[in-house]
Parts: structure tokens; C-alpha cells; sequence
């Protein structure tokens, strides 16, 4: 069995059908008029079988277009319907792949985790191993909150998407959770000017130990009583140092600027530079 035309389509043949039968009933009615008024009466009695048989056909297709009106309307529905459900299905695969970068997310998330307590554990142990003045803590980067805001300018960073205005469709892109700038009236929209996170850490660690290297030269015990600190620990006399001779205008001055240049050459040569000038401000005190 043939499969069934839609009922649209059957509609369209039926309404063609009862526009041509109306054709051919006043082409009839006009014949049986003709007949009639040439007293051939016979013909015009078969012409008007002719007619009353053609009015029921015409009567067949009005009928027939009214029932498939009603089921063009049904299957009309019946699409709206598949088509519906086709939309839904169509939004239910992307709902797949939120929840596949969620996951991506949540990974991410639980790494970043991961590595901020790292971060802060290793802070607070450098931070308990040396005693640091209250003014370096945050400089050093030593405390949980000094590393919660370089992270947080780190998301600033990488994530801010500056919203310029006047483009048609631009939408605001939601920079990542806690993100910070740290000049938010010069930098809002200039995240490349933040620090990126590494150079912070790294920033952070020179600045300890230049501050750890100043303290110990402004610090360093030469002598207790005519001892050095070794031989005061242990009881045994000590010769008197000789008295350095009167520094000469500026010389203090200028072992001192020496010493900040020094400060941050972390090579061998520069640490064994940065000691012997450690030496002679000592011996000028």
C-alpha cells in the first residue's frame, strides 16, 4: 500500500478539482439552456443527469476540503510539536557540553586549590624562618594574604576583557571570581600592566633577601667587651681589634649605595662582592 500524500497537499488537489467542476457545471447549465431553447429536450434532459450528477461531485469536494482542512490543521500541529521536541533535544546536547567544561572547570579549580595552599605554606614557613621587620611581610609576599592578593591580580590579569562600548552585540565578559587590579583608577582596562603571577613570586623572594642581607649589615655584632661573638660564647678573651682609621667624607655614603646595587646580583661573584663591602662598612663602624 502506497504511503498516504499529506493532507496539505490532497487539500491543494481537491480545491483544484472543485474549481474545475465549477467550470464544467456552467459550461453544462449553459448547454441545457441552449438545448432547452432549441426544444431538443431530450438533450437537455441528459445534459441536466449531467449537471445534477456533476453537483454532487462538486458537493464531494467541498466536503472532502473541509475534512482535510481539519487534517492539515492536525498534522500542522503535530509538526509544531516535532519540531519542539527537536529544539528541545537540539538544547539538551549543548546542556553536554556545559557540563563537560564544568568538569574541565572543576579540575581546574581543584589545581588552583592545590597550588594556593602550597603557596601560602611555603610563605609562612619562609616567613617563621627569618625575623622579619612587619613592613617586608607583605613585600616579601610571607603572609596568606599577601599570596590570596597577588592571585587575585594574577585572575585580574589574565581574565579581565575591557569593555570598550559603541560596538553593536559587545557583551560584558565576566572577568574570573575575586579577580583584583591593583591600580583599578590607571589599570582597569590595561590588564597587561599587572605583574604576571611568576614574576611577583619571584619579585617577592629578591626582595627578601635583599632586606635579609641589609639587616645583617646593619645588625652584625663585631665584638662583646673586647670578644667576637664566637669567643664571648665560648669564655675566651680575645685581642682588642685594632681602631679602624676615621672614614673619610662620603666613603660610608658610598659603601652604602654600593650595597643596594649589590643587593640584587644573586650570582656567586656578586654575593662575594656584596659581602666584602659588607666588611668594610663593618669596619668603618
Amino acid at each position: 500500500m502506497g504511503k498516504r500524500k499529506a493532507a496539505i497537499d490532497r487539500l491543494e488537489r481537491a480545491k483544484s478539482d472543485h474549481a474545475e467542476a465549477n467550470l464544467e457545471l456552467d459550461k453544462l447549465e449553459a448547454a441545457r439552456n441552449v438545448a432547452l431553447l432549441g426544444d431538443r429536450d431530450d438533450e437537455a434532459l441528459q445534459l441536466d443527469a449531467e449537471i445534477e450528477t456533476l453537483r454532487r461531485l462538486l458537493k464531494g469536494y467541498r466536503d472532502k476540503a473541509d475534512l482535510l482542512e481539519l487534517e492539515a490543521e492536525r498534522e500542522e500541529a503535530a509538526e509544531r510539536v516535532r519540531r519542539h521536541e527537536a529544539h528541545i533535544q537540539q538544547v539538551e546536547r549543548l546542556g553536554d557540553d556545559l557540563i563537560s567544561a564544568g568538569v574541565k572547570l572543576s579540575e581546574a579549580t581543584a589545581a588552583i586549590v592545590v597550588a594556593y595552599r602550597e603557596a601560602i605554606a611555603a610563605a609562612e614557613r619562609r616567613g617563621a624562618a627569618w625575623p622579619w621587620a612587619p613592613q617586608d611581610l607583605a613585600a616579601a609576599m610571607l603572609t596568606p594574604q599577601s599570596v590570596h592578593d597577588a592571585l587575585a591580580r594574577e585572575f585580574f590579569r589574565t581574565s579581565r576583557v575591557p569593555f570598550l562600548g559603541g560596538r553593536p552585540g559587545e557583551k560584558i565578559v565576566p572577568s574570573l571570581p575575586g579577580a583584583s587590579c591593583s591600580r583599578p583608577s590607571d589599570w582597569v582596562n590595561l590588564p597587561s600592566r599587572e605583574t604576571p603571577l611568576v614574576e611577583a613570586f619571584k619579585t617577592a623572594t629578591q626582595y627578601a633577601s635583599r632586606r635579609m642581607r641589609e639587616t645583617v649589615a646593619e645588625t652584625m655584632p663585631l665584638a662583646v667587651n673586647g670578644k667576637d661573638a664566637a669567643s664571648a660564647a665560648a669564655g675566651i678573651e680575645a685581642p682588642a681589634p685594632p681602631v679602624p682609621p676615621p672614614a673619610e667624607p662620603g666613603e660610608l655614603k658610598g659603601l652604602l649605595a654600593r650595597q643596594a646595587a649589590l643587593a640584587n646580583d644573586l650570582t656567586p661573584e656578586g654575593e662575594a662582592k656584596y659581602q666584602e663591602v659588607v666588611r668594610q662598612i663593618a669596619a668603618l663602624s
